[in-house]
């Protein structure tokens, strides 16, 4: 994974953060790929995390990677 350990630490804790505010059930593990992008870019329209900065040296699929390994581990 090419996202370095402080962003994928502050992605994972800010998508717990969202997951326990918004009362999200993560039990599905059909269609995981949309359920990740679609709490990433909840978090960001809700103006609680930027994703710029990860843009600065990632691409999607490096975003996606992690993305999975977090998703994964709370469903």
């Amino acid at each position: 994974m090419k996202m370095t350990q402080k962003d994928y630490n502050t992605l994972k804790t800010e998508i717990k953060k969202y997951i326990n505010d918004k009362n999200i059930i993560m039990k599905d593990r059909d269609n995981t790929e949309r359920l990740r992008w679609d709490l990433l870019w909840f978090m960001v329209d809700d103006k609680r995390y930027s994703i710029q900065p990860l843009y600065s040296y990632l691409n999607d699929n490096h975003i996606d990677t992690a993305l999975k390994n977090i998703v994964n581990t709370l469903i």
